[in-house]
């Protein structure tokens, strides 16, 4: 059976390329790899996975072989807070999760690129609002996760609790292994986290 392989895939782009300057830019960059590393492939852009059944889109799919794959991509490197980056993450996870309810014969992924230390490292803070939906290395996702607090300040379509089917144990990885500039964005080195749905 032909796979893709995620991991291979980042190890390629991180030493190919400088740090991208927005989250697009990573997407296009992850795209453009997988038709380079997997001739015969299908990738498509913004998609609908099932256009008669959902009007969801997911950031990338892709058709290889008999298999297809669902990717959602977020990059961050600059102060977007950190709170709803988490929760639109895990929203991604849940997204993925609901389109592979309507069929069985794709694989997802979540994949979140940052060079901001505090998504990995979490909060001790059991008490502040987004606790439940932090990214720290080793914590794992599962069953309702939903605000402690000041919701209604989180704008449209973050407000709700978030249920995930699955559990999911994170694991962050370096971004590149050798020390070279295009492995940092900012003089902060890049880590990458990859859910598997």
């Amino acid at each position: 059976m032909r796979t893709i392989h995620v991991e291979k895939i980042l190890e390629t782009i991180a030493t190919k390329y400088e740090p991208f300057s927005q989250e697009v830019d990573f997407q296009y960059r992850f795209a453009d790899e997988i038709l380079e590393q997997y001739p015969g492939s299908h990738v498509f852009l913004e998609c609908l996975p099932y256009p008669s059944a959902s009007s969801v889109r997911v950031d990338i799919c892709v058709i290889y072989g008999d298999k297809r794959y669902l990717f959602e991509l977020k990059y961050k490197v600059r102060n977007q807070a950190v709170d709803l980056s988490c929760y639109d993450y895990v929203k991604d996870i849940r997204k993925i999760e609901k389109l592979n309810g309507m069929s069985k014969d794709f694989s997802g992924f979540a994949i979140f690129l940052t060079n901001r230390s505090i998504f990995w490292r979490g909060s001790d803070n059991t008490t502040s609002n987004y606790y439940p939906f932090q990214l720290k290395d080793g914590n794992e996702l599962k069953g309702t996760l939903d605000w402690q607090g000041n919701r209604e300040k989180k704008g449209e379509g973050r407000q709700d609790p978030i249920q995930l089917d699955g559990r999911y144990r994170l694991k962050w990885t370096d971004y590149c292994k050798a020390p070279i500039q295009r492995c940092k964005k900012g003089n902060q080195k890049l880590r990458y986290l990859i859910v598997s749905i």
